[in-house]
Order: C-alpha cells, then sequence, then structure tokens
C-alpha cells in the first residue's frame, strides 16, 4: 500500500485516482527575413502538477472544505507524492464536481 499524498497539512484520505506530472520547455520562433523561421531555447518551464479524485461517505463534503482552506492559503507548501520526489509548489486550481446519485429502491 502507498503512503498518503500530501500537500502542507492536508493529508489524503485516498491518493487521487489520477496523477499527471507535465514537463515543458520554452521554444520561441523568430521569422528571419528571405531566411525562414530559427528556433530558440528558453529553457524549462515550471512543471505541472495535475490530480483527479473523489471524497465520498459521509465526510465528503468535510475533506473537501478542508483542503479548499488550504487552497486559500496564499504560499507555496511541499507536495508529497509515494512514487515521486517532494516538491515546493503552488496551489492554483481546485475544482469542485457532484454528480447527482440515484437512490436505490429497497
Amino acid at each position: 500500500m502507498l503512503a498518503p499524498m500530501r500537500f502542507k497539512t492536508y493529508v489524503w484520505p485516498h491518493n487521487p485516482k489520477t496523477f499527471e506530472t507535465e514537463y515543458r520547455r520554452k521554444i520561441v520562433q523568430h521569422r528571419i527575413p528571405f531566411s525562414g523561421i530559427v528556433s530558440q531555447n528558453m529553457g524549462t518551464d515550471a512543471c505541472v502538477f495535475r490530480g483527479e479524485g473523489e471524497f465520498a461517505g459521509k465526510y465528503a463534503y468535510k475533506r473537501f472544505a478542508e483542503l479548499a482552506a488550504v487552497f486559500y492559503e496564499d504560499s507555496p507548501g511541499v507536495l508529497s507524492h509515494p512514487m515521486w520526489p517532494s516538491a515546493t509548489v503552488y496551489f492554483t486550481k481546485l475544482q469542485l464536481l457532484q454528480e447527482p446519485q440515484l437512490k436505490q429502491k429497497k
């Protein structure tokens, strides 16, 4: 079993269903008259971590509210993932999607 993912003081009750790490390199292109295009490597951009998961059960909204409170803190923090080295990151997006659940007949 993997250790839980953490960010600052928040510990996920279950690790995200998906976790994506995106690395980018900034390439700029310059048009040279009568010569075509020259590409210039401007170095690496910020690394982006993206995940998706679910909160379910009796305490689902409470857990989401706790995570939202961490989101509203204005400072970066350490993100610890069980499979990747820890990194100091900014929490830039948090989204809630609520899907209706059908009641089962007894």
